[in-house]
């Protein structure tokens, strides 16, 4: 069972036979108060009243939780990655073998000031050049945003919701190439930008064919205007960060082919 679903059906066994019985208990005094216990009446009364009002704050509560759970569970079904950007791993980004160690360069900063000024960051290159461990890093310093990496599939985007209070979005397109004729990027990114009250948007695609086949598509023709604004390719390692990389995964540079790519 989908972990939402399980926590939800719990809820809703504890909850909705609380507020059933609190309301037949008060039913029930409500009747045979005046007439079995005169004496307890005017007590009685101030008891009913918090308890109506505990009532309508259950309620209230139950509803705000159920909302949510909805919310999540439509975010789940368009979104890989869904979640504020102070509790994503480097799973969340598919980065296999990740090392604490990173070799900060140029194009870092770029991307950093990009995202200051609420620009489309677009970082593109060849294979294994760190693009999206580049993207990475510069979404972690992001802390009060919250992180939406689409599937590669079809998105209701009209029924689409934001969670309650998460309105400073982060989009994140890993692999551009990838969400071609899946669905309308441009009307995502625009629905997303009315729905959000503070929104960014960073981008990956390999170098080549790839980014080929992107910039052949029409329906992401306002995203790539904005992408060619924030263009991003980082640069090869120098040769002494080179040495420094090998030595902080433990890799002997002697032993093995290099292409001065991080990857």
């Amino acid at each position: 069972m989908n972990p939402i679903f399980a926590k939800g059906w719990r809820v809703k066994r504890v909850i909705e036979p609380l507020i059933i019985g609190i309301i037949a208990s008060l039913i029930a005094g409500l009747i045979l108060a005046p007439w079995l216990f005169p004496v307890f009446w005017q007590a009685y009364k101030i008891e009913l009243y918090i308890a109506v009002l505990f009532i309508i704050a259950l309620g209230l509560l139950y509803f705000i939780w159920e909302r949510s759970a909805t919310i999540k569970k439509g975010l789940a079904e368009a979104f890989d990655v869904s979640k504020p950007v102070k509790k994503l791993t480097p799973d969340d980004f598919g980065i296999t073998n990740y090392n604490e160690f990173y070799i900060e360069r140029e194009s870092d900063k770029e991307i950093e000031n990009l995202l200051k000024e609420r620009k489309y960051a677009f970082i593109t290159g060849i294979p294994m050049l760190g693009k999206t461990r580049m993207a990475y890093e510069a979404v972690k310093k992001l802390k009060d945003f919250y992180l939406l990496k689409p599937l590669q599939k079809e998105i209701n985007i009209q029924t689409l919701k934001l969670p309650f209070f998460r309105k400073r979005i982060i989009l994140f397109l890993d692999d551009l190439n990838k969400y071609v004729d899946k669905f309308d990027v441009d009307n995502l990114t625009r629905k997303l930008k009315e729905k959000s009250k503070d929104f960014v948007l960073i981008a990956t695609c390999r170098s080549g064919k790839e980014f080929d086949q992107v910039f052949a598509k029409k329906e992401m023709e306002t995203l790539l205007t904005q992408c060619q604004k924030g263009k991003t390719v980082p640069r090869l390692l120098k040769q002494e960060e080179e040495g420094e990389l090998a030595n902080a995964v433990g890799k002997n540079l002697k032993k093995i082919t290099s292409d001065r790519t991080p990857g």
